[in-house]
Parts: C-alpha cells; structure tokens; sequence
C-alpha cells in the first residue's frame, strides 16, 4: 500500500503480525538538483554592483552604518548643549524664585497653632456630645 502526502511517498508492505518492528528506510531524493546554483547567486550578491549601478550590497551597508552613526553622534552632542542650556536657565530661575525661610518658618508655626486650636475645638465638642449622651441615658 502507497500513500502520497505533501509530494512524499510511503510504501507499506507485508502482513501485520503481533509485535512487529516498524522498519523506516529514508532513502536519498535522487530527483533533486543537488546542486548549488542559489548559494553561489546569493554569493555572487556581495560583489555585483546591483545598488543604483554602482555600488555593492556591503558598500551600501558600511555607507548605512557610517550615516546613522554621524546623525547619532550629532544628536548626542545636540542632547549635551541641551542639557547644559536647561541647567543655566533652570539655575536663572532658581535664583529669582529664592525662598525667605524666615517667613515659611512664620507660616508654620500660624499653621501649627491653627491645628492645635481645631484640636482642641473637636476635644470639646466631644466631651460635650458625650456628657449629652450621658444625660439622656438616665
């Protein structure tokens, strides 16, 4: 019995018995080229001048690289001059928005002291709330 699947042929042959070995035979594809005319095209590739005529794949490649490198380098040092022109203007402006400490310091303690006094409204409200409840439960 011959099956065909995918363009490969299987032969079964003989009687099945119990315990029998399946034997595979691979044999070699003798219809096949063999050879290897697209390896030595895709190595002609690196000598032939195919890009715009005059240049060759590893030419256009190494012109590639040095590109991207110049830009890379020119946004590098782009980024630098940069940074140092947002440090000096962020340095201006920190020098024009100084902040009196003395006067935060008055501040605090106004906050402070207005955070004691809610306090101490809240304590007696609740003693007050508490001595009601206590006198509505006689």
């Amino acid at each position: 019995m011959s099956r065909t699947i995918g363009g490969l042929t299987f032969t079964l042959s003989g009687t099945p018995v119990d315990d029998d070995d399946v034997i595979t035979i691979i044999a070699n594809n003798t219809a096949a080229s063999g050879d290897n005319r697209n390896m030595l095209l895709m190595g002609g590739l690196a000598t032939s001048k195919y890009v715009e005529g005059e240049r060759t794949f590893s030419d256009e490649y190494s012109s590639l690289v040095t590109n991207v490198a110049v830009k890379s380098r020119k946004a590098q040092s782009t980024a630098n001059a940069e940074k140092v022109l947002l440090e000096q203007a962020t340095t201006a402006r920190d020098n024009l928005q100084g902040v009196n400490l003395e006067e935060e310091a008055i501040h605090q303690q106004r906050y402070q002291q207005a955070l004691q006094a809610a306090a101490q409204l809240v304590s007696i409200a609740d003693t007050v709330f508490q001595a009601m409840l206590m006198a509505t439960q006689r």
